[in-house]
């Protein structure tokens, strides 16, 4: 786990300083080794985190024998010792015992066809000296980033947005369609980073940057095809059984490291599962479990984490954070984008917390969208069941319930979801499960934009989404809307609030769920395998029933939250109208909202929390 930077200029500037402080900007990815070549019209940069072969053979940049080829890598490739083995036999000599030169090896030798055998989590750039071409290629899910920007002469790319931003060529101005999707969703959509003119490397593709131009993005893998597959098992005990070996096969494939390896365990069923798993493949006692909680109520699950670590009995330990800590905002540099997932903050103090003991952490992140498992698709089925009301009388009702029930405060309170259904149930699919996560109505942030930014507000934010559906349009409607979420969501927040938090404490996190062949065993299934009626993740609750206790098997899903509402009211300065505002948005608007937040009138803290962090981010990264 690393992070990775770089700048073709064919020119014949020098680029060396710039990317230089890219890869400066990058050294909490990478505390352990730093290294910077300038190879012709190329400069490419590294941070290294050593997490296997921890010998100085294996720093970065590294080249191949012939010093034709150089490469930058970031991830984890789990199955590199058979890719090794595989290449030895074709005769390729290898000088270390790391993925890396694996992964240069097999590029050389099989090109993009490469990325087919890869079993991990990787962004890496790979160029070519002879034909000074420049390739770029991310994984299958979009675990590790990947940001690049045509710049004058060529390209520039590297595994964070503040880091690209050294480089004098990238311009520090606010894309307004990314500033629109931030508003409506609390970060950024799959393609288009929130500075004009860079983009992200989309999951699964690879590109090419060569004197020729620019080449991509190359899909080259998608799981749309492996839905519904004919071969799947049909009965619940049998899929259980199959996705238990999967789940086996894949956590034990990840514990592959140099260094100490552990897990989160928040308690709920898709962390406890990999957990289960881990101490199949090695001693319990062994496995080093984490998890920490709030003191506030409702925002704690401590106790049913240490219930299952003992169950398992794991060495488990685990944290209470003062609300205060949160308060202290000292996890804001970690993002590099403006970003307003709530969960960012305990995510960012449990890697901190095992980072005191662990190099690698395992999480139980892609089981949500594998298997049904939010309460946006609850609120799926429900709508469909009241598909027949005209949709004026779900209107009615919403402006009903809004003017009776009172604003409480809390972790998705139940009037919380009662307002949220019944404001969006009338609109179509895909739009009514993206709007569940919606921070801004559109009307809300036309308000909120001063004049010069109100394009902002036009800004198509269902882009995405309506592609990802499109693409499946064809599914049940439980695997099309699960297919949108790991193309939208799980890439473009879940991912990314994981990767930051953990990459700020030199802390690498391994999500077994999405070894791309247990996602598509996954997939394959009969959608009520995995949610029948209100029942959700049957088929890994199933899988689980003689490894994790019962209690723990129908314990409701609890969400891994911030208590932003009560503690963003400490933030010093932070609800400023008029510094929040800065050159994007009405004073009056902000100030409305503060006041009703503080006056109770409204729950506003995950509105005024978006926009404390894009103040934040705006003040940090200077635009």
């Amino acid at each position: 786990m690393c992070g990775i930077a770089g700048r073709v200029d064919r020119r014949g500037f020098d680029r060396r300083d710039a990317v230089g402080r890219m890869t400066d900007a990058l050294a909490r990815r990478g505390p352990d080794a730093r290294a910077v070549e300038t190879l012709g019209d190329a400069v490419l940069g590294h941070r290294r985190l050593s997490v296997i072969d921890l010998s100085t053979a294996a720093d970065q940049p590294m080249f191949d024998a012939a010093r034709r080829f150089c490469i930058v890598f970031n991830g984890e490739i789990y199955n590199f010792p058979d890719l090794r083995a595989e290449l030895a036999a074709l005769g390729v000599a290898f000088r270390t015992r790391s993925d890396t030169e694996v992964v240069l090896e097999a590029w050389k030798k099989w090109g993009p066809a490469a990325l087919d055998r890869f079993t991990g989590m990787f962004a890496f750039a790979i160029w070519d000296s002879l034909e000074r071409r420049l390739f770029l290629a991310r994984d299958r899910f979009g675990e590790k980033p990947l940001y690049y920007a045509h710049l004058p002469g060529g390209i520039a790319f590297a595994s964070q947005l503040d880091a690209l931003a050294q480089d004098p060529d990238v311009a520090r101005r606010v894309d307004e369609a990314a500033l629109g999707h931030f508003l409506a969703f609390g970060y950024t959509g799959t393609t288009q980073a929130i500075l004009a003119g860079v983009a992200k490397l989309p999951p699964a593709t690879w590109a090419c940057d060569g004197p020729d131009g620019f080449s991509g993005p190359h899909a080259y893998w998608s799981l749309r095809g492996h839905y519904g597959q004919a071969d799947a098992p049909r009965d619940l005990d049998a899929a259980a059984e199959g996705l238990a070996a999967h789940l086996d096969r894949a956590a034990a494939g990840q514990l592959i490291a140099d260094v100490p390896v552990g897990a989160f365990l928040s308690g709920g069923v898709d962390s406890s599962a990999i957990v289960a798993s881990l101490c199949r493949a090695r001693p319990p006692e062994t496995i080093e479990t984490f998890s920490v909680g709030f003191d506030v109520a409702g925002f704690s699950e401590t106790e049913e984490a240490r219930r299952v670590g003992a169950y398992l009995g794991t060495t488990h330990r685990d944290q209470i954070v003062a609300s205060a800590d949160g308060a202290s905002r000292a996890w804001v540099d970690a993002w590099d984008e403006p970003f307003a997932d709530t969960s960012m903050v305990p995510t960012w103090m449990l890697a901190r917390f095992a980072r005191e003991r662990v190099t690698v952490a395992l999480s139980g992140d892609g089981g949500d969208e594998l298997f049904g498992g939010y309460d946006t698709y609850v609120a799926d089925a429900l709508r469909r069941g009241l598909a027949w009301l005209p949709a004026g009388i779900l209107g009615a009702a919403s402006g009903l319930v809004g003017g009776v029930l009172p604003a409480r405060r809390g972790k998705v309170t139940w009037d919380f979801k009662i307002r949220r259904f019944l404001d969006y149930a009338a609109r179509p699919e895909e739009i009514a499960h993206a709007d569940w996560r919606r921070i801004f109505a559109p009307a809300e942030i036309a308000a909120l934009l001063r004049p010069t930014w109100r394009h902002a507000a036009e800004a198509d934010v269902y882009a995405d989404v309506r592609r990802a559906a499109e693409e499946a349009r064809d599914l049940h409607w439980l695997d099309r809307l699960g297919y949108v979420d790991l193309r939208t969501w799980l890439p473009d927040d879940i991912l990314v609030k994981v990767d930051r938090a953990t990459m700020a404490h030199g802390l690498e996190a391994r999500a077994p769920f999405l070894d791309h062949r247990l996602a598509e065993f996954a997939a394959g299934l009969a959608p009520e395998l995995k949610m029948a009626g209100l029942a959700r993740k049957r088929v890994l609750k199933r899988s689980q029933r003689r490894r994790l206790p019962a209690a723990t098997l129908a314990r409701r899903k609890a969400g891994f939250n911030a208590p932003v509402a009560d503690w963003i009211e400490g933030w010093s300065g932070a609800l400023d109208a008029r510094r929040l505002a800065g050159e994007f948005f009405e004073p009056a608007a902000i100030g409305a909202l503060i006041d009703a937040h503080l006056a109770g009138a409204a729950d506003n803290g995950h509105k005024l929390f978006a926009l404390a962090n894009f103040a934040l981010w705006r003040d940090r990264i200077g635009v």
